[in-house]
């Protein structure tokens, strides 16, 4: 009897430490929450940053500064030798 309660100990013992619920994956899953939550809160700041450009956008509250600079943005980035806006290229006419 004393042998086979140590076997079913070492058993769950084991299991406890090793299993698939046990404290070595107690300390992956703290690891995974801590990088899941660092991802999240990165993935806030971003989504906070977009909701301010959408914000500047709003018809009702358009900044021209900013519809100025989103403009030349994007018209540098079709055109880089564009360096004003309604400015052309050195080879256009």
């Amino acid at each position: 009897m004393p042998a086979a309660g140590l076997i079913v100990t070492a058993y769950f013992g084991w299991h406890a430490y090793h299993g698939a619920h046990g404290l070595l994956a107690r300390d992956g899953l703290k690891r995974e929450e801590l990088r899941l939550t660092t991802e999240l809160k990165g993935l806030q700041a971003h989504r906070s940053s977009i909701e301010r450009h959408i914000a500047l956008l709003d018809p009702q509250k358009l900044d021209p500064d900013y519809l100025e600079e989103r403009a030349a943005d994007l018209l540098y980035f079709i055109d880089p030798d564009l360096r004003e806006v309604g400015k052309k290229s050195a080879g256009a006419p």
